[in-house]
């Protein structure tokens, strides 16, 4: 493994690394590999708390993910979502060195405002944050109450779904 991210570095690329679950005590060991990026960050298992994983490993690799889509985007309220964005950005990226995603995929099953209250929190509390933080009551007026979504298929007799923008309530 540690002679496949060698090589990738040689190139010039950065090893993204993905393991699911309570992977802790690998961590350094990975690094030590020659990681460059963790995924997923799943914070609610047990020994990943963010600020242990930021505060050990910070300063030696990049964090990705950590929105928790079995739970908060599958089943949280907007304003769960926000909150967990927010705090990851406050924790993960301190100083930097995270990149907001999802933990894995997300789930069919997650609504779709909650989708959009992660992208649209972390495009303006990630950006601004060092000046004035966005007001999160604006972000959630926008992710649920002033737009509407609509299902519908694509055309022509494709089966797949697609969420679509339509405009100001």
């Amino acid at each position: 493994m540690g002679r496949m991210m060698d090589l990738a570095h040689q190139n010039g690329t950065r090893v993204f690394f993905h393991s699911d679950g309570a992977i802790f005590d690998l961590i350094p060991d990975l690094i030590d590999l020659g990681i460059d990026i963790l995924n997923p960050i799943q914070w609610r298992c047990a020994g990943m708390e963010r600020e242990r994983l930021k505060r050990t490993f910070g300063d030696r690799v990049v964090f990705h993910g950590g929105v928790d889509n079995q739970q908060t985007l599958a089943f949280g309220s907007v304003e769960d979502v926000v909150r967990e964005v927010r705090d990851n950005i406050d924790v993960l990226g301190a100083g930097g060195g995270y990149i907001l995603a999802p933990c894995h995929n997300v789930q069919a099953v997650s609504p779709p405002e909650n989708i959009v209250a992660l992208y649209e929190t972390g495009y303006a509390y990630g950006r601004m944050r060092e000046t004035s933080p966005p007001d999160p009551l604006s972000i959630l007026a926008r992710a649920t109450g002033s737009r509407r979504w609509i299902l519908r298929r694509t055309r022509p007799a494709s089966s797949r779904r697609v969420f679509g923008y339509q405009g100001e309530a």
